[in-house]
């Protein structure tokens, strides 16, 4: 419980990487960063595309988006539906708050979209 509320309330990060700026509020977490980002161990494969993974709850998500398509964040706005809350908070960002500036491939155009609301043709 002391350890909970230090790192999710008090959101300190005690346990810092000796080999760049990362810091986390767990032990095992720097160790998970260590293998995976500074000397790239991934032991735990894909069974349906042999992809590897630094964890296994990482690879439960591949599965799950990649293989299985698993949309469970589906925007409030329009029909799209994403594997993560990170897209869809991209999605939402760029499409409906109109937050980013789209290019078209190989120019420098801008374009400006319209916001896709739900129901609107």
């Amino acid at each position: 419980m002391e350890s909970h509320v230090r790192v999710v309330h008090e959101k300190r990060k005690d346990f810092r990487c000796d080999q760049c700026e990362s810091a986390f509020g767990k032990t095992d977490h720097l160790k998970t960063h260590v293998r995976s980002v500074h000397e790239n161990i991934r032991e735990n494969p894909c069974e349906l595309c042999g992809s590897t993974f630094t964890t296994k709850p990482v690879l439960t998500k591949h599965v799950q988006s990649v293989h299985e398509q698993i949309r469970s964040h589906q925007c409030s706005l329009c029909d799209s539906a994403f594997s993560c809350a990170a897209s869809l908070d991209k999605h939402v960002s760029a499409v409906h708050e109109l937050r980013k500036d789209y290019t078209t491939a190989g120019s420098a155009e801008q374009l400006s979209p319209k916001p896709v609301l739900r129901g609107s043709t």
